[in-house]
């Protein structure tokens, strides 16, 4: 029997180990994608999310509203978790534990109408409050704030435009017009372009009464909410409620409510979004899941992982591949894999040849490509489909790794081109001797072919790398190589110099 009872003890600790290391992957898989798209817009800026995040009895204590919890964790441990999108309703009512508020002011709350259920919440100042300590210690993240404002007149609107300002003034992004109109969520704001203006947070919501509150708050009426969770198709489709143009173009947000007045309402259904869901969401570029009762180590947030496959990425390799279900892996940059390029108007292509990461970017070939990482599951999913059409195992990714994380490492395609060509050659006694030099820009790399030499005495074969030696005529500027490159005849021009 005690034999057996330390075969369960071993086996449970062997899974609390197993459900441990799963979770650390998660949330550093998670960080590195967050990272990977900071250069993305608004528009497009994947974002973990939680529903009425500060709707819990952990976060808010025993109110009247929070008997009927979307959440069960506090708002800094959903934080902690890698949320980085929070959703805050706030009413006008009384606080006992803040005296600022008085009889009517600002509060966190999950109510209807006039505050109808409101009873004892924080202030909304406490609450910010809590977010701007969670900054203070993670100075490299940024958040997206959604303000669901129930403040009724310029006076309650003013009031809460004093607590975001008191709670996060030198670390809100503020609307550019500070509030002589209610500026749009500005689409193209990067969180690269967040950090630079030293700023963490960018609020949305109504724009409210008077002109404190758009002050500090961004309209949100360019983000669009899905309406059936279930009825979301998977990739390519992504239907019915947005077509791609307008996944490209908004921000789209989807979330569930499990609360029990949409159970009444609802007649039982509360449209929740399971892991599957949330995959097949992260796949059609659904820019905001809002969650309901996320926990600590919660499943669902592993769903949203679209890039790295699980334990990865390792220890060692400095490069990285894109296997064929999609999933990410470290390589070491000496291998040989064929190579992700994407278009200048968003078109991914993956090359025919295998080489080693350094010379990736000479199979991208044109400028108009570079080497690419996607930013996205959706385009995680648009590479995926390139490689396919390659019938390509693996394919290099455009990033390296870069001290504890990874960067995006692009770089341009080219053909090949001679090197120095406004750099006249001597002619002596006639002849023109020179090294005909092709290589590749992007690279450096030499292009080992077979040259025609136009415009001398008679037409001379060589190959690039090699001197040559030409009889020109007594006059005679230029010189014309000829060579093919990708199936196409190619030319340059050497100059020659008297």
């Amino acid at each position: 029997m005690v034999a057996a009872f330390s075969l369960i003890a071993l086996l449970g600790g062997i899974t609390a180990a197993a459900d441990a290391a799963d979770r650390d992957w998660t949330q550093r898989a998670l960080k590195l994608q967050f990272a990977l798209a900071d250069d993305v817009g608004l528009r497009n800026a994947p974002w973990v999310s939680t529903h009425n995040s500060y709707n819990s009895q952990a976060e808010m204590g025993p109110t009247l509203s929070d008997q009927d919890p979307n959440q069960q964790i506090t708002i800094v441990d959903q934080l902690d978790e890698g949320v980085r999108h929070l959703e805050i309703d706030t009413h006008l009512f009384a606080s006992p534990s803040d005296p600022r508020v008085g009889a009517r002011g600002p509060v966190v709350c999950h109510a209807t109408g006039p505050a109808a259920g409101c009873s004892a919440e924080k202030p909304l100042v406490v609450v910010l409050g809590e977010i701007r300590g969670w900054l203070d210690r993670h100075p490299d993240q940024a958040i997206l704030l959604y303000l669901e404002s129930h403040l009724d007149s310029e006076d309650g609107y003013a009031a809460g435009a004093a607590s975001v300002e008191e709670a996060l003034g030198p670390l809100i992004y503020r609307p550019p017009s500070a509030g002589k109109r209610c500026d749009p969520m500005p689409l193209d704001l990067t969180r690269e372009q967040l950090r630079a203006a030293r700023k963490q947070v960018v609020a949305i919501g109504p724009c409210g009464v008077g002109q404190r509150w758009p002050a500090f708050v961004f309209d949100e009426s360019l983000r669009k909410t899905g309406s059936d969770n279930s009825e979301l198709r998977d990739f390519p489709g992504c239907g019915p409620d947005f077509t791609r143009a307008q996944y490209d173009a908004l921000p789209i947000r989807y979330y569930e409510d499990s609360t029990q007045l949409t159970r009444t309402t609802n007649q039982g259904a509360t449209d929740p979004v399971s892991a599957p869901i949330a995959t097949r969401m992260t796949r059609c570029g659904v820019d905001l899941i809002g969650f309901d009762h996320i926990v600590r180590g919660d499943p669902r947030l592993e769903a949203l992982v679209w890039s790295w496959a699980p334990s990865e990425p390792r220890a060692s390799g400095d490069c990285s591949i894109q296997r064929a279900d999609g999933r990410w892996e470290a390589r070491e940059c000496s291998e040989r894999h064929q190579v992700s390029c994407r278009d200048s108007s968003g078109g991914w292509f993956v090359s025919n040849q295998r080489v080693a990461a350094a010379s990736g970017a000479r199979l991208c070939r044109l400028p108009s490509r570079t080497t690419a990482v996607p930013r996205t599951g959706y385009e995680g999913q648009l590479l995926r489909l390139a490689a396919e059409r390659r019938n390509a195992p693996t394919v290099w990714l455009g990033q390296r790794r870069a001290g504890e994380g990874w960067k995006p490492d692009e770089t341009r395609g080219c053909g090949p081109s001679l090197v120095n060509p406004g750099r006249a050659r001597p002619v002596r006694g006639g002849v023109a001797r020179f090294v005909p030099d092709l290589r590749f820009a992007c690279t450096g790399e030499r292009l080992a072919r077979r040259i025609v030499v136009l415009g001398g005495r008679s037409a001379v074969r060589t190959r690039s790398g090699r001197v040559v030696r030409v009889r020109v005529r007594p006059g005679t500027r230029r010189l014309r190589l000829r060579y093919v490159f990708a199936g196409r005849r190619r030319s340059a021009t050497v100059l020659l110099r008297r």
